[in-house]
């Protein structure tokens, strides 16, 4: 219950105003929050929202590629390119490590569906 009472906090306050100054936090408060219901597709939605608002946000990317372990949406390359952003901006040696042992697993296998999950390029890959 208290977890609903949470994520219906969140939506409502992204529904008032989806640029207020902490919508980065509520994406990603949010996308935690549907992860932990095992609402991968919703997730990562939430953590793409993040990365929009920071794309150093370790906590969005590090959770983005635990979500496309699930749902296998990035292209080898997207998956590469948010490893490496998310290694440079990790806090501590603890979450290097763990991007470490992302990157030196195989990338997940099976169809890429990005621009079904997205509807255009994610913006980590988007030019400066």
């Amino acid at each position: 219950a208290e977890q609903r009472g949470a994520i219906a906090e969140f939506f409502e306050s992204l529904r008032i105003d989806p640029n207020h100054r902490y919508a980065q936090e509520a994406h990603r408060e949010l996308g935690k929050l549907l992860y932990q219901k095992q609402q991968w597709q919703n997730a990562a939605y939430h953590f793409q929202e993040a990365l929009r608002f920071d794309l150093d946000d370790f906590a969005a990317a590090i959770n983005l590629i635990y979500c496309d372990d699930r749902l296998h949406f990035l292209t080898e390359e997207q998956r590469r390119e948010l490893l490496e952003r998310a290694h440079r901006v990790a806090p501590d040696d603890e979450a290097r490590r763990r991007v470490e042992e992302e990157q030196a697993r195989p990338p997940p296998t099976g169809k890429c569906v990005t621009h079904t999950l997205f509807g255009e390029e994610p913006a980590w890959l988007a030019p400066p």
